[in-house]
């Protein structure tokens, strides 16, 4: 309880000479803790359950506490607030997101949130939503049975970018089509239901597929060099050995002839009398196979 002003008239003797004081009762010991009267002298006394028998049992003399200044990671002066010196802190920065290491020490972790909704593992300025950055492969999903590692094949240049199964069981890595499953083998090519679909324009009488070392299906849509009404495709650049290559026209005013063997091209018409084929209507088109990627055999032609 708060004792007040009424017992300031009941004080014995023995506290006359208190010249001021303000003070908190609590298990029977009262603590002055502030000045009533101007005085400065600051008294621990003790009273009895009726208010009465005050005794004096300490005094800290006639100056108030104040609190030393400190110095160091931590500093204050007097009774002000305290400060921690911001270089004298170590550990996790602000964009951290931390861990707690062997030791049980929180530490700066391999994960950084940027705060704009990116976030980097091994990363420190992620440039997607979830950017990863380690040693190949990156990424692994993994069972008790069965695991999947997602990455590079590498760090040096030219790289592939390879999904590797690995499981105990008879199952293979399957791709569910749920509506379009998309390949993209290049910048100016996008694919669905598994075949890579690109429109290529002929240059000097050649076209090249996007840049791909594994074997895949091609729709491919071939426009004449500068929209000229005629053109002739003698070669076709950037195969991979078994790609299969359905050519189409973009427009049955621009009209594309196919050369066999011609001026060094790798088309090879054996199969159709060694003769050259013309496309000039839209539901028309040619398929080749590439047996090696300097050999591509007509193996289809509809053709007007």
């Amino acid at each position: 309880m708060i004792h007040d002003s009424p017992l300031v008239a009941d004080l014995p003797a023995a506290a006359a000479n208190l010249r001021s004081f303000v003070f908190r009762v609590y298990d029977g010991l009262t603590k002055t803790d502030a000045t009533v009267g101007g005085g400065s002298e600051i008294n621990l006394v003790a009273v009895n359950a009726a208010g009465s028998a005050w005794e004096v049992l300490a005094s800290v003399g006639n100056a108030l506490y104040t609190h030393p200044n400190h110095t160091g990671d931590v500093t204050s002066v007097a009774d002000g607030a305290t400060t921690v010196v911001a270089t004298s802190l170590t550990g996790p920065s602000e964009d951290d997101v931390p861990r707690i290491d062997s030791t049980g020490d929180l530490v700066a972790g391999s994960i950084v949130d940027d705060g704009a909704g990116k976030v980097g593992i091994g990363e420190t300025t992620p440039l997607t939503g979830l950017h990863f950055t380690d040693t190949p492969p990156v990424l692994r999903f993994e069972s008790t049975n069965e695991s999947c590692d997602v990455g590079f094949e590498s760090d040096n240049a030219n790289s592939k970018f390879v999904v590797t199964y690995a499981g105990a069981g008879a199952n293979a890595l399957v791709i569910t089509d749920g509506g379009d499953v998309v390949l993209a083998p290049g910048s100016s090519a996008t694919a669905t239901g598994y075949i890579n679909r690109v429109s290529l324009t002929l240059a000097s009488d050649e076209i090249t597929l996007p840049t791909h070392t594994l074997p895949g299906i091609w729709d491919v849509t071939i426009d004449t060099e500068s929209a000229a009404a005629t053109d002739n495709c003698q070669d076709i650049n950037g195969v991979a050995t078994g790609d299969i290559i359905s050519v189409k026209i973009t427009d049955g005013a621009r009209v594309v002839v196919f050369k066999h063997a011609t001026g060094g091209g790798n088309l090879k018409h054996q199969n159709f009398g060694s003769s050259d084929v013309t496309l000039s209507y839209l539901p028309a088109r040619v398929v080749y196979q590439a047996r090696s990627e300097t050999a591509l055999d007509l193996i289809l032609s509809v053709s007007q």
